[in-house]
């Protein structure tokens, strides 16, 4: 193969990426395995900040429920969702969903995806439950709210809805999320620019699932504007601080 079609391939390679289920959308139209879907803008977004985090929930919109299940942000290809069925029980909605991982020795797309599947069924009362197969034993679920929010800031099993990076707050910080970490733990300290600790606490979401936490922040009137909200976790092996992270505020 010369250099010219090497150049081409990798170029249509990169399209197919954008275009194949689960990786992107056009407009209002999806890609979800296989199909294209013509979607209500309101769903297109919520799909945009829920596909970056392992979860599973639905989306009561005008007459449909929709049912999403996302595989979260994967380093390669090769990582699949499939919902493979929807049961309904007497007193239940089954959803059924198979989840693969490549191989060490697959030929898998060295470029980040993300990974979903969704089916659109009509409205329920009875209650969802999702039941992993394949790679997964357990798929999180969203708790203590309806749908996901978008998300402005996070690491791993920490995600925030409120307050965004670079925002201003008054004396009274509404700090809100969800949460997947050891115990349900989320831990939070306001620190000046310089590094000095104004205050620490700590809310808590859902173990296993991604539970909904808020906390109002109160900072003492003495302090500066400038200030930074730093969340992290720690470590059930060691107690050492873990995927901490930074927001940036102006207090007013």
């Amino acid at each position: 193969m010369n250099n010219k079609n090497k150049i081409l391939l990798i170029i249509l390679t990169i399209i197919t990426l954008i275009t194949v289920p689960g990786y992107g959308d056009n407009g209002n139209q999806v890609h979800i395995n296989g199909g294209l879907l013509q979607l209500p803008n309101e769903i297109v977004e919520w799909i945009e900040y829920s596909k970056e985090i392992f979860i599973a929930q639905t989306y009561e919109y005008e007459d449909d429920l929709y049912v999403f299940v996302s595989y979260g942000e994967k380093p390669t290809g090769g990582y699949t969702v499939e919902i493979t069925d929807i049961d309904e029980k007497s007193d239940a909605l089954e959803v059924v969903v198979n989840f693969t991982q490549p191989n060490p020795d697959d030929n898998v797309t060295h470029a980040i995806t993300y990974p979903y599947d969704m089916k659109v069924v009509e409205p329920t009362d009875k209650e969802i439950i999702f039941i992993a197969e394949g790679s997964e034993s357990y798929v999180p679920t969203l708790l203590y709210i309806d749908k996901l929010e978008p998300i402005v800031a996070g690491k791993k099993g920490i995600m925030v809805f409120e307050p965004a990076p670079e925002s201003e707050t008054g004396k009274s910080i509404n700090f809100r999320g969800i949460a997947n970490t050891f115990e349900g733990t989320v831990n939070y300290r306001i620190e000046t620019l310089v590094g000095d600790e104004l205050l620490e606490g700590y809310t808590t979401g859902a173990m296993m699932d991604w539970g909904y936490f808020e906390e109002n922040i109160e900072i003492p009137n003495d302090a500066p504007s400038e200030l930074s909200l730093i969340i992290f976790t720690y470590s059930a092996k060691d107690g050492s601080v873990e995927d901490e992270f930074e927001i940036p505020l102006t207090v007013k």
